[in-house]
């Protein structure tokens, strides 16, 4: 069957659900929006289930004209002398200080492809945070008041320090979200905490997030899962839809050996052991909190067990100097990686300290004596969350 086919057929059954409810066609009414980032449709008379095309949600729009604007800004910097900016605006907009640096950002519409500059004023009793907005040449548009989005960070925050920043994981992790979007909301959750239930329980009950940043995980190789999968029995492996004697001469792809093992999680729980970080982070998708997860640094043939076992949380890959998918960036399938940053930095030395996210301006004032790049979807996940919340916090405001 080919794609025509198949798109005739997929017609067909949308229109056969549209035309389900209570015996008259609701092809007449407004369009049906879907939410999420691997739809599906169940068709009522028969119960079947089938998938929608990955980038038909309204978050995978946005996600996908997204990876678009970071690939082309990547290949053509925005670079401004903000020839209409006021002389105060103007110095607020090319310091190099950290307080400056921190107090301002560079947006994006996603809308549009519009960019504006936009610096912090201050906060009000309220909790909002007061912008100036400028357009992309610095002149001056309007002041707004928008409400802060609020982001959880599961990260290291204690023991080894970088190699060229000294500084924690968690710490780095936390910089590029905060450049990307100083005026969110920010709480760190030691990663170490994950592994107890009460402290789990505790930040269930005690905290709602909009946002979850994870840039760690397990990851998961091809050949992992087939030394796995040998122990289990001729029975349990026609279970999940693999034949013995074909996983043994290696006849199968590791696509469909991920897709086992998928169907292996839910056949037979009791063969995996306990995971506290997917389990939470399970939790709180299902509490309708979005959360993000770095997709790995290990290629594309291998997955993060996260993404490979939960269709809710979404993926961060990393873009090169060339605005072209990482080599080491992993879980390369749309099923499992919908959202792409820049994960390829050179550590530079400015007048107040160090720059590691290449936005203009000193990211930490101290760093070790040695430079040179750091990469990882580990930061192109905090970007692109950044930057879904202030998406979210500028909604309505041009």
């Amino acid at each position: 069957m080919g794609k025509v086919d198949l798109g005739i057929n997929l017609a067909k059954d949308v229109a056969a659900f549209l035309k389900a409810g209570r015996g008259h066609s609701l092809l007449r009414k407004q369009p049906s929006i879907f939410h999420g980032i691997n739809p599906t449709l169940t068709y009522p008379p028969t119960g079947k289930t089938f998938a929608l095309p990955r980038f038909c949600t309204v978050e995978m729009k946005q996600a996908r004209q997204m990876n678009r604007i970071a690939s082309s800004q990547i290949k053509a910097p925005i670079n401004s002398t903000f020839s209409k900016a006021s002389a105060e605006d103007l110095r607020r907009l090319t310091s190099q200080t950290i307080e400056d640096s921190y107090s301002r950002v560079l947006w994006t519409n996603p809308k549009d492809g519009k960019v504006y500059n936009l610096l912090k004023q201050g906060e009000t009793e309220d909790g909002k945070v007061l912008v100036r907005i400028l357009d992309q040449d610095g002149a001056f548009i309007k002041e707004a008041e928008i409400m802060p989005k609020k982001i959880a960070i599961i990260d290291e925050f204690v023991g080894k320090r970088g190699e060229y920043v000294q500084a924690t994981h968690g710490d780095m992790v936390v910089i590029f979200a905060k450049r990307n979007n100083p005026f969110a909301k920010y709480d760190i959750i030691e990663r170490k905490n994950i592994a107890d239930e009460n402290e789990i329980q505790k930040i269930l009950k005690q905290n709602s997030y909009d946002y979850i940043n994870c840039s760690f995980g397990t990851t998961i190789f091809p050949k992992d899962i087939w030394v796995e999968l040998t122990d289990y029995n001729s029975k349990e492996l026609a279970k999940i839809g693999l034949d013995r004697d074909l996983l043994f001469n290696f006849e199968y792809s590791n696509e469909a050996l991920f897709n086992a093992f998928i169907k292996a999680r839910k056949e037979f729980p009791n063969k995996f052991t306990e995971d506290h970080l997917f389990d939470f982070l399970n939790k709180l998708s299902k509490k309708g909190t979005r959360v993000l997860k770095a997709s790995g640094n290990d290629g594309r043939k291998t997955v993060e067990a996260e993404l490979l076992f939960n269709n809710r949380i979404e993926g961060v890959g990393s873009l090169s100097s060339s605005g072209k998918i990482s080599n080491f960036s992993s879980s390369g399938n749309s099923r499992y990686t919908q959202h792409y940053e820049k994960g390829e930095f050179e550590v530079s030395k400015t007048e107040y300290g160090l720059n590691i996210t290449g936005i203009p301006g000193t990211d930490i004032d101290i760093g070790s004596i040695k430079l040179g790049d750091m990469n990882g979807t580990s930061f192109s996940t905090p970007i692109r969350v950044a930057k879904l919340a202030l998406n979210d916090m500028m909604e309505g405001i041009l």
